[in-house]
């Protein structure tokens, strides 16, 4: 089995997403999981953009799986790591992925706040 995901689906990259999606489905790919920004860079938000939210819709609708790839994919404080600081200099320009305290990914977000430090 193949499993296939789309990053960064967000209003400004809509027509590059459409286009990939619709290649990989020219391909035979029946289903993929599209990685929804609900609000890129705080400049994005979906909420304000009915042509995304509708594809995304249509594309759950015809057997895809929207999953949450943050909350505005952008890395705003440092990697505490030196490797880490490095690897987000060099690999992701500052868009908060490949960050080593798992903050933004499963199951690290748990772990944070007053609840986890019981």
């Amino acid at each position: 089995m193949l499993i296939v995901s789309i990053h960064d689906v967000a209003p400004p990259f809509l027509d590059q997403v459409r286009a990939l999606r619709d290649r990989l489905r020219a391909w035979g790919v029946d289903a993929a999981t599209l990685l929804a920004v609900p609000d890129h860079h705080g400049r994005a938000p979906l909420e304000g953009c009915l042509r995304t939210a509708a594809w995304l819709r249509a594309r759950a609708d015809h057997g895809d799986e929207i999953a949450l790839h943050g909350v505005v994919h952008r890395q705003d404080a440092p990697a505490a790591r030196r490797r880490d600081r490095l690897r987000a200099a060099l690999l992701t320009a500052g868009e908060g992925e490949m960050l080593g305290d798992g903050a933004a990914a499963p199951p690290g977000w748990r772990g944070r706040g007053p609840a986890s430090r019981s």
